[in-house]
């Protein structure tokens, strides 16, 4: 077959580019988990006062329950890294999970973080997170008195980059959460 040269080297050109640049950036490591069992799960460790139960759960499934309805708890799960030994950089992640925050008063206190970082600490924390070198989403859902709260911080480096104080009403569901 004869394509002409320039075809050639660019065709070439943009496939070994597209695959030089594709197996620089392979990595991408998955955890999941439904805590049916009762085991915390391979690849993970609870801190503080949180455990797995088989039941509990959404239609009586497994849960985590990072703290329970009592006044003084702090809990974490934090999940091993899931490229080791790619390099420090991530472009971006998905997480995905079903979350139930009450059983208490009215307006649940604290709250709750999610926390992205290569140095979280081996212990519980409460809703304004760790401070990790990476990314922290706090759900701080109870007011102190001071009018902070509710609210959705965005911690980068441990550093607060944005608050958005919400009505407790949206955080009763939150669907299509967007901060920007």
């Amino acid at each position: 077959m004869k394509i002409t040269k320039i075809a050639i080297h660019r065709h070439s050109w943009l496939t070994l580019t597209a695959m030089a640049l594709a197996s620089a950036a392979a990595f991408g490591g998955t955890f999941s988990a439904d805590f049916n069992n009762g085991a915390v799960p391979a690849g993970s460790a609870v801190y503080g006062n949180t455990v797995v139960s088989v039941t509990g759960g959404v239609g009586g499934t497994g849960v985590l329950k990072i703290t329970q309805a009592i006044n003084a708890q702090t809990g974490s799960f934090v999940i091993d890294d899931l490229d080791p030994g790619a390099p420090q950089s991530m472009n971006s992640f998905t997480a995905a999970f079903k979350l139930r925050v009450g059983g208490g008063t009215s307006t649940p206190a604290d709250g709750f973080s999610f926390a992205v970082g290569n140095d979280l600490p081996a212990d519980g924390w409460g809703e304004e997170g760790p401070t990790p070198t990476g990314l922290t989403v706090a759900f701080d859902i109870y007011d102190n008195g001071g009018g902070e709260a509710p609210a959705i911080d965005l911690k980068w480096n441990g550093v607060e980059f944005r608050h958005t104080v919400v009505p407790i009403s949206f955080l009763h569901v939150v669907q299509n959460l967007s901060m920007f």
